[in-house]
């Protein structure tokens, strides 16, 4: 093959690349651009129309967990009409495992359970992610949004437990930082 070919080649792939960048949920460059400028409404989420929109918590990321690190993430997202998520990307988070984790959470939610007539128009909105440690029998999580330094109206909780063994698993929760061996999220506990 000579030079010329390559070149060819390689020109048709990075035009594919960007092509299929560009096209995500068939959108135009000029689309994604006009969607950029939308303002944020806080909260869309959490009205009724969207009750049906079926939410599983983030996953908890492992090394993480392990570690005991609690944070949030922030992630902004543009919604059109018949339920297509346009695009989702974390604009803050305490680190970028847990920004991985919001926006695959998000990705991953059934939008099709909505109502086809939920949005007449592209809505840009924002959802903080809390990922936070859950101790005891309880399994309730003791931070509160403000503690987590990540801002929205709609706020969701990934909530990860510690995992003891031996028979003073109780007292063992008291004492995390020195008797810690293993944290998994609730969803696999």
């Amino acid at each position: 093959m000579d030079i010329t070919a390559i070149k060819t080649l390689g020109s048709l792939t990075l035009a594919l690349a960007l092509t299929s960048c560009a096209n995500r949920a068939d959108l135009s460059a000029t689309d994604i651009e006009q969607y950029s400028a939308l303002t944020v409404t806080q909260g869309l989420l959490l009205l009724p129309q969207f009750s049906a929109l079926e939410r599983p918590q983030a996953k908890f990321p492992i090394d993480e967990a392990r570690a005991g690190v609690m944070g949030c993430a922030e992630t902004e997202l543009v919604l059109l009409p018949g339920n297509r998520l346009a695009s989702v990307k974390a604009i803050k988070a305490s680190t970028k495992s847990f920004a991985e984790q919001a926006v695959l959470a998000v990705k991953d939610w059934n939008w099709s359970s909505l109502p086809k007539d939920a949005l007449t128009k592209p809505v840009k909105t924002k959802i903080a992610f809390g990922f936070c440690m859950a101790y005891g029998k309880t399994g309730t999580c003791k931070v509160s949004q403000a503690q987590f330094g990540c801002e929205a109206a709609d706020f969701q909780y990934s909530i990860g437990r510690a995992v003891y063994k031996g028979a003073e698993a109780e007292s063992k929760h008291r004492e995390l930082e020195k008797n810690l061996t293993l944290i998994l999220p609730t969803s696999l506990l």
